[in-house]
């Protein structure tokens, strides 16, 4: 019986062979990851296809290269990481240079059919975080990495990873009393 690490290496391998449907197979194996992940760095967003394309696009180039230092799965993640910070930034950029309105994704969370109004309040909350404390709290409590993980992912050290943790759970605290009292600003 292979372990998980051992049939990544092989997968691997064979990709960088250039074998036919290699790069399929992993595609295949990895989807869930990359499009959860994604969706939960984004939300309901338009983009979030072409995101997880990108995801793979960026994958595929650069997979030949990978040297095995840390899991394929945080690697992944890693490149997912940047995809959505590059499609969050070019967002801003649109809306600033075309002064275009976009609407903010949809901040309910659904599961199982049925919604929490306390889930939807901490979700719009986590939405309207700045990008560098959204990404660890998402990565932390929505996505359950560890800190290790969330560091590597996000290249930075662990102790970077928990400041931005605390800040960004007291700024949650904060933003969920406003939302509660009424108060609907940031």
């Amino acid at each position: 019986m292979h372990s998980p690490v051992s049939d990544d290496r092989s997968l691997i391998d064979r990709i960088a062979a250039g074998e036919v449907g290699a790069f399929e197979e992993f595609v295949v194996r990895r989807r869930d990851l990359v499009r959860g992940l994604a969706y939960k760095l984004l939300g309901r967003s338009p983009d979030l296809e072409d995101v997880v394309q990108d995801v793979f696009a960026a994958a595929f180039t650069h997979l030949r290269k990978f040297r095995g230092e840390a899991s394929i799965d945080t690697w992944l993640t890693r490149v997912t990481v940047n995809c959505c910070r590059s499609r969050i930034r070019r967002e801003r950029l649109r809306r600033r240079w075309f002064g275009w309105l976009t609407t903010h994704a949809e901040s309910s969370y659904e599961e199982d059919g049925e919604t929490s109004e306390q889930r939807q309040a901490v979700q719009a909350a986590v939405f309207r975080l700045p990008e560098k404390w959204r990404t660890p709290i998402t990565l932390r409590y929505f996505a359950g990495f560890s800190i290790e993980q969330i560091a590597e992912a996000m290249e930075l050290r662990p102790g970077a990873v928990e400041t931005r943790l605390s800040r960004a759970r007291s700024k949650l605290k904060e933003m969920l009393e406003r939302m509660k009292e009424g108060d609907d600003r940031v």
